[in-house]
Order: C-alpha cells, then structure tokens, then sequence
C-alpha cells in the first residue's frame, strides 16, 4: 500500500507543477488573445480549488497508509467534492457570462465546456466513492457488532 500512496503522492505533485506551468505561461497568454473578457483573474480564480484539492488529496494518501475505509476519508471525500463542484460552478458561470456578453469565440466555449465536463465528472465520481465507502463503514461496524 506505501508503494500505492508513494506513486499517487508523485501524481499529484506532477499535477501541481502543471497547473503552475498553466498558471505562469499560458493564462497570460489567453489574457492576452481574449483582451474583451477577464480571463486571467477568471483563471487564476478558478485555480484556488484546483490547488486546494491538490493539497487535500495529498493529505488523504497519508491517511490511506492507515485505513483505506474511514471517518477521515469519508472527510477528505467531501470536501474534494465541494470543491470540484466549485470548479463546475465557477465554469457554469463563466459560459454563461461568455454567451450573455456575445464573447462566444469557439475556443473560449471549447475551454470551459471541457473544465466544466471534467468537474461535472469529478463531482460525480466523488460522490459514487462517498456513496460506497459510507457503505463499507457501516459494512464493517455491523460485522463488528456481529462478532
């Protein structure tokens, strides 16, 4: 299981550095070939979850050396939840804004729809392992009262 957390650690730290990578090179340059619509403070807004989430998954892999299936996860599984749906939100909003100020360039709606899909999926795979590792819990007191 160490060898497991170890590698999803080093995945998370290879999505940190892309985000940053993200952040510092080409949000400047989208801010700049779409002048008319905020897009960098936009961008830079909507990277607050993504590095919150990055730093609360790192967490839940040290909690995974414990116990694959508790109270904590259960936790850590919530709030990666709440923010991939800030995530959906936030690019919700930002489409609707982009089709409300007639900004609608293909690009810009391609970009959103895929962040928005992406966090739309998220919430829903979150959810389903919420769901499932709630059960285990419970699976699991019951065959401890049963013993």
């Amino acid at each position: 299981m160490q060898q497991q957390v170890t590698w999803l650690k080093f995945l998370i730290g290879i999505a940190a550095i892309m985000g940053v990578v993200f952040c510092i090179m080409i949000v400047p340059q989208l801010a700049t070939e779409y002048t008319e619509v905020p897009v960098k403070p936009f961008l830079w807004i909507s990277a607050i979850p993504f590095f919150i989430a990055l730093v609360v998954a790192f967490q839940m892999c040290s909690s995974l050396v414990q116990k694959s299936f508790s109270s904590h996860i259960m936790n850590y599984l919530k709030i990666l939840r709440a923010l991939a749906s800030t995530e959906a939100l936030l690019y919700g909003i930002a489409l609707l804004a982009i089709f409300i100020l007639g900004k609608a360039s293909t690009m810009l709606v391609v970009f959103c729809l895929l962040f928005l899909g992406m966090a739309i999926v998220l919430v829903v795979v979150l959810q389903m392992l919420y769901t499932a590792c709630k059960e285990a819990l419970q699976l699991e007191e019951e065959a401890r009262l049963t013993i």
